[in-house]
């Protein structure tokens, strides 16, 4: 059974000389105990009556809310929790839960005040948890909130040992936990409907700004700092349904272009250009489905080189026991977050490099260990009895050096010569994966998802056999010292995003497209900012801009360009444009 505890304001009923004797029974020097003391008991409260503030209470218990240290004093203080139970599983009183039989056996799990407890489901561990807890609250003052604790059982619980438990509990049983630290417990055949919170919470978000006269640039900040951060939890353990992500990537576009409730608004950029980064003429918006696989790399990783942590030890004995997570199958009755991780993998497989140590992990075929910027693993056809070889076959292990009958046998003349420049190490090394696109090797998600985009990117190149052009030097852009509200409009602008007559009439929304000002031509962004007779005003009376008369630009980005080599008050022209 597993017992879910709600402690009743946890934070206020932290009793100061148990957290002291905490800190002195893990061993922390008594000058830190003193003074980390003297920041929990230099706290003082005043009570504001009619808006002045009245009277000086001195608390005797309880750590601040808010304060930096104040989770790391409540850690402090579950330790002790941590310890009764440990000692209880040590001495066979109670039995934690294993997952399979090579799984270690979960007693709790603790996350701040947020705890789990398992055991057997009978009266003689129900007796030790109540006494472990019964301890643990009469000396560090924290109180179990019975309304909020629950129990829940294993189906093969009986219905007696039920009730007995329930009895001495004196809590509810719930039928399977909805959630848990803020993530679906179950999820089943209808994925997009354990997820729906999400859309709900940023839908909620989206209308509650709807109301504001917020500028472009505002929306931009809003989308980054908190409607895409608010799914981002659950991406890094689950892999939500690309429906779903599209779906919420609806609602953020709708919003960045000013839409809402039956007001329809143009899309003048397409989302995934958006997607992509300022530097390269983006918003920097993130591709959801992309973002959730990099993140779910990052728990790849973690299986890969955290082989102390309870999650791999779990994970390891259950789904990969005799091989590491890259080689490890789906199989069948594993859970949706082993599905998710799996999931996740690729961004791993395909951007990793293997450092050669002694060749023991790494195989000649289907591994990433050539020292090549792209396309580093081996290609060509291997001869039989290489197929399934691994990289030490190729090394002679008595002279620490290649064996050169070994490579001319199995790669050709050029992959030969690309693993000759591998320098071997001359003693015992292991082999090392690392993530070559950051300087310390450690993958991130950040450069995970670059990787990701970055595929993407050379994929679509190639197959629409896209010539380079002159990019705008969008970085100079974004750096100008102009409001935001202006470098959004320049962005725009080079995006041919503002409604110029020639740019509705191609939507369809007009059907002229001659400018209304000058009747001689069409009026393009160029046109409408720059080249059209009747700015004559604007521009003639200022000596800088006299190349207006001469110059001849084939777009806006040329012309933005232009003066920005040339030095010009870049600025000035931007906002006298934006004016315009």
């Amino acid at each position: 059974m597993a017992v879910k505890l709600d402690m009743s304001k946890a934070y206020n009923r932290v009793e100061w000389a148990f957290l002291e004797e905490i800190m002195r029974k893990l061993g922390f020097e008594e000058r830190w105990i003193k003074l980390m003391m003297v920041c929990v008991k230099s706290v003082s409260y005043s009570i504001l009556v009619n808006g002045e503030p009245k009277g000086q209470i001195h608390p005797s218990r309880g750590i601040r809310q808010g304060d930096p240290l104040s989770p790391f004093f409540f850690l402090l203080c579950t330790e002790g929790l941590h310890s009764l139970i440990t000692k209880a599983a040590n001495e066979g009183s109670i039995r934690g839960f294993s997952l399979c039989r090579r799984s270690p056996r979960l007693t709790h799990l603790l996350f701040a005040d947020d705890s789990l407890l398992f055991c057997r489901a009978n009266k003689n561990d129900s007796l030790k948890v109540l006494e472990i807890l019964a301890t643990y609250e009469s000396v560090s003052g924290q109180q179990i909130n019975r309304s909020k604790t629950s129990l829940f059982f294993s189906k093969s619980t009986s219905e007696e040992d039920k009730r007995e438990i329930k009895e001495a509990f004196g809590v509810p049983e719930i039928v399977h936990y909805d959630k848990y630290l803020g993530l679906p417990s179950l999820i089943g055949k209808h994925k997009k409907a354990s997820f729906d919170y999400i859309k709900e919470r940023i839908w909620r978000k989206l209308q509650g700004w709807e109301e504001k006269l917020l500028s472009q640039a505002g929306r931009e900040i809003l989308i980054k700092a908190v409607v895409q951060a608010i799914p981002t939890y659950t991406m890094s353990c689950f892999m939500l349904p690309r429906s779903f992500c599209h779906e919420i990537e609806v609602l953020i576009r709708k919003f960045w272009w000013g839409q809402w409730g039956d007001r329809r608004k143009i899309h003048w950029v397409k989302w995934g250009d958006l997607c992509d980064p300022k530097g390269e003429g983006g918003m920097g918006f993130k591709d959801l489905s992309l973002f959730n696989e990099a993140l779910l790399g990052k728990q790849v990783w973690r299986l890969l080189h955290n082989k102390n942590s309870l999650f791999y030890r779990v994970f390891k004995s259950r789904f990969f026991p005799d091989c590491t997570i890259l080689e490890a199958k789906e199989g069948h009755g594993g859970s949706y977050a082993w599905k998710s991780i799996l999931k996740g993998r690729g961004v791993i497989l395909r951007g990793a490099r293997w450092r050669v140590g002694d060749g023991e992990s790494i195989k000649i075929y289907g591994d990433n260990w050539l020292p090549t910027a792209t396309n580093s693993g081996i290609h060509g056809p291997l001869p039989l009895e290489f197929q399934n070889a691994y990289v030490s076959s190729l090394i002679n292990h008595q002279t620490h050096t290649w064996d050169l009958d070994a490579l001319s046998t199995a790669l050709s003349p050029f992959e030969a010569d690309l693993v000759q420049k591998i320098t071997l190490s001359r003693g015992q090394s292991r082999d090392v994966l690392f993530w070559p696109f950051v300087q310390s090797g450690i993958y991130s998600v950040k450069s995970g998802y670059y990787f990701l985009k970055s595929e993407i990117r050379s994929t679509v190149t190639q197959a629409q056999a896209i010539p380079d052009q002159p990019k705008p030097p969008w970085n100079r852009i974004w750096k100008l010292c102009l409001p935001n509200k202006i470098k959004n409009f320049v962005w725009r602008a080079v995006h041919n995003a503002l409604p110029t007559n020639l740019e509705l009439t191609r939507r369809c929304i007009i059907n002229d497209p001659i400018c209304s000002f000058c009747s001689c031509q069409g009026e393009d962004v160029l046109h409408a900012l720059w080249s059209c007779p009747s700015l004559s005003q604007v521009w003639d009376g200022d000596p800088q801009w006299s190349f207006r008369q001469t110059a001849r630009y084939s777009d806006f980005a040329q012309l933005l360009s232009s003066v920005l080599d040339a030095a010009c008050n870049v600025e000035l022209l931007a906002t006298i444009m934006w004016t315009i």
